[in-house]
């Protein structure tokens, strides 16, 4: 029951708070639903607008992905790259954030990540300031800060950087 209320919340947000942060330079947008596979190399840009929800395996190796809409990839995989949420990210697999990534969550940013967060490389930069929901955030190297608020089960920091100046809901 709290799964279904937490989507239904996620959903009805998408419609207020999408449009905050414009995407541009698209190389591919989406706006519809889309389960299409999509390698972005360095120079190209995947916008999911604010009507938009990416269903497909998503390769970031080098590009950028602005997210308005709907991202809830089946698969996803990186090297480096990108990524600026202003909407929802649905993904249950796990952000193993083991390559040169910046992760960007907007303060109309949800991200939903029931596999947890893994972050492992020294050149990951991920910043909340938005809402994040996840079952485990894993530092060993590189760097979160939170400004917005988190809600996850287990925190675990062993060399990263965590840092907390918004709101931390930790152990349900």
């Amino acid at each position: 029951m709290k799964k279904v209320a937490l989507f239904l919340m996620t959903v009805f947000y998408i419609g207020a708070y999408a449009q905050q942060i414009p995407c541009s330079n698209c190389t591919y947008s989406i706006t519809g639903l889309d389960k299409n596979n999509y390698t972005l190399v360095a120079g190209q840009t995947l916008c999911v607008t604010a009507t938009g929800i990416l269903q497909g395996t998503i390769n970031l190796d080098g590009g950028t992905i602005c997210n308005e809409g709907v991202f809830s990839p089946s698969e996803f995989t990186y090297s480096q790259g990108s990524f600026n949420n202003s909407s929802v990210i649905i993904y249950t697999g796990t952000f193993n954030l083991n390559a040169s990534v910046n992760i960007d969550n907007n303060s109309s940013g949800v991200m939903n990540i029931t596999g947890g967060i893994n972050i492992t490389n020294s050149n990951v930069q991920f910043s909340n300031n938005g809402t994040l929901n996840t079952t485990a955030i894993i530092v060993s190297a590189g760097t979160i800060i939170n400004n917005g608020i988190m809600n996850y089960n287990n925190l675990s920091n062993n060399g990263g950087t965590y840092t907390n100046n918004g709101t931390a809901n930790c152990c349900e």
